[in-house]
């Protein structure tokens, strides 16, 4: 199979860095919780051999961390504060699962999206275990709880560009988090709620998350209206 990614977005938000360093923090401790591969992070480099630098996962330190990467203008190099923090982890670890995103950012146009990305090796060998279903759906639940999208998907690649999903507009996976109530039922599917929305999850396991399955769940999603852009 391919390898999957779990994105959660959202839109405008301004956040400073250490309020976002206080979510980063929570997630990686709620990560660290739930598997021995998230118990250790490193700052991201041209290569993962170069990725060497340890990061503190205090609060404080993400904060400063995050205040780092902000935006710059060319000319003048004054920083963009509207396109907020930007972010990249490593974990140095097997199974490899890298961490990236962009928050804080309250833009005034529709290009940017604040997002954190969990990348995660195929389902097979060792990383069997973090799509194992009781273990991915404390994972999903952690960056939900963390960062409060609007939308967040567990998916493929291949599975986003089968949908067509216009831009801003949630893109369905084997698990997808609305941030709305969704009370139908949906074929071969299962919902429950979370922070006041919905997680629905696709078969037993990850398995039967295949393309038909996922645009047959969006398909009902698009007809009862539950897949709106981010505003």
């Amino acid at each position: 199979m391919d390898p999957f990614y779990l994105g959660a977005y959202w839109g405008s938000r301004q956040e400073s860095s250490a309020r976002c360093g206080q979510r980063l923090a929570n997630c990686v401790a709620l990560l660290s919780e739930i598997d021995e591969a998230f118990a250790s992070w490193f700052r991201r480099a041209a290569s993962k051999a170069a990725a060497k630098t340890p990061v503190d996962t205090d609060a404080e330190s993400l904060g400063r961390l995050l205040a780092q990467g902000v935006n710059r203008r060319d000319v003048g190099g004054d920083v963009i504060e509207e396109l907020g923090f930007s972010i990249g982890l490593w974990n140095r670890a097997r199974p490899a699962v890298g961490l990236s995103g962009t928050v804080g950012a309250y833009p005034s146009f529709q290009r940017v999206l604040n997002s954190v990305v969990l990348d995660f090796p195929p389902p097979e060998a060792e990383a069997l275990r973090l799509y194992e279903p009781s273990v991915a759906q404390a994972i999903f639940d952690a960056v939900v709880e963390a960062w409060e999208p609007n939308w967040a998907t567990w998916t493929t690649h291949a599975l986003r560009n089968a949908q067509g999903a216009a831009p801003r507009e949630p893109v369905v996976g084997w698990m997808t988090y609305l941030e709305t109530a969704v009370s139908e039922d949906l074929p071969r599917a299962t919902s429950r709620p979370l922070l006041g929305g919905t997680v629905i999850t696709i078969g037993q396991d990850v398995s039967g998350a295949g393309e038909q399955a996922v645009l047959d769940v969006r398909g009902r999603l698009t007809t009862i209206g539950a897949l709106r852009p981010i505003a």
